[in-house]
């Protein structure tokens, strides 16, 4: 079942809306359709037919016009600074930086699931902190990539269970390191190329 569907999500707020303002449901289906942005309530379900991810149709049933959208709503955002704090707080330890904040977020895919209403986002950011300068350096940035799930239920909010999950991580430190050991393998490889250049010999043609 789609039960989740923009125009099921839709079809039932009309239900609702009707029975709270004690209109008939065709009276209230109009009403909701036309609000919606569309001539009336039947172009409202041809266009779900033709196309079930119009814009119009996903801003009335979950109130935005993009997926990706959804992880900039205020509270969604607030909330997801608490959940990647929380599955930092060890790393951040080892640190020696504090406030920390999610910048340059970017989302390669959002897929709504109309089964259940579950909206699933792969992102990348980067964690960034402000490095104690009275301190040794030990890192302050991490670059994670996610998977974050979220679920619409008359509004949006993250699922109870694995929310947010870290499918990849990095850190300055490592590309750091990752960097020194690939100028030392390049010093390798000339070296090398240099001692086997001084054996050859030289009446070789």
């Amino acid at each position: 079942m789609t039960q989740y569907s923009y125009i099921n999500l839709i079809k039932r707020e009309a239900k609702a809306y009707g029975k709270s303002m004690g209109a008939p449901l065709a009276m209230a289906q109009e009403h909701v359709a036309r609000d919606a942005g569309f001539a009336h309530y039947h172009e409202m379900v041809a266009v779900s037919k033709a196309n079930p991810s119009d814009p119009r149709l996903m801003r009335r049933a979950v109130g935005v016009s993009n997926l990706e959208d959804v992880l900039y709503r205020d509270s969604i955002w607030a909330a997801l600074g608490s959940l990647v704090e929380d599955a930092f707080s060890g790393a951040i330890a080892d640190t020696n930086a504090t406030g920390f904040t999610i910048e340059n977020l970017e989302i390669s895919s959002a897929d709504y699931d109309e089964t259940n209403g579950m909206l699933t986002l792969e992102v990348y950011f980067e964690y960034q902190g402000e490095q104690d300068l009275d301190r040794v350096w030990h890192g302050s940035e991490f670059y994670v990539d996610a998977q974050i799930q979220l679920i619409f239920r008359d509004g949006w909010d993250f699922v109870e269970e694995d929310p947010l999950a870290v499918t990849g991580c990095k850190t300055d430190q490592d590309l750091d390191h990752e960097a020194e050991q690939a100028y030392e393998y390049e010093q390798y490889q000339k070296s090398q190329r240099k001692r086997n250049e001084s054996h050859e010999d030289p009446f070789e043609f």
